[in-house]
């Protein structure tokens, strides 16, 4: 047995410690208070090694987790983008084709220009509802998810 093996009986590590390097007494009384001590920092070690290890496994976990509640939030918000695009072209399509009639029906019943305008004015506040700024919001809204999930990404690897 060498004197720095810590893993052996501590009294016969002292002992023989001591006695390849011929201590007295109190010597060998602080040997055995330096090897105590050093392996119970050996045991704290290896309790902060598996804290440390379960902490990585949670850390993970939680990431994992943030990877597909982020790719969820993205397929809502593309789908509603989508959505809110196709229903504005469609309004800016109304609008013209309702100018159009209104311009060249030279014969309208009251009732036909009644109808036109009721289109033409709800076609405007549905597009309203869907303007351009809404879009940007959510164009910003999906960049965003886009960029954690790319940090996301970098953290997990």
């Amino acid at each position: 047995r060498y004197c720095y093996d810590i893993t052996s009986y501590k009294r016969t590590m002292v002992d023989v410690c001591a006695w390849k390097l011929n201590l007295p007494a109190k010597a060998k009384l602080k040997l055995g208070e330096m090897l105590d001590f050093v392996n119970q920092n050996q045991r704290d070690l290896l309790k902060s090694a598996e804290n440390s290890l379960s902490m990585e496994l949670e850390k993970a976990k939680f990431l994992e987790t943030q990877k597909t509640i982020n790719a969820h939030q993205q397929l809502l918000v593309t789908k509603k983008l989508d959505s809110i695009q196709k229903k504005y072209k469609a309004s800016i399509t109304t609008i013209t084709l309702m100018d159009f009639f209104d311009s060249k029906a030279t014969k309208k019943s009251a009732q036909d220009r009644t109808l036109l305008k009721s289109i033409k004015q709800n076609t405007e506040i549905e597009m309203e509802k869907y303007n351009l700024l809404e879009q940007t919001k959510l164009e910003i809204k999906l960049a965003t998810l886009q960029h954690e999930e790319k940090v996301i990404f970098r953290k997990l690897n």
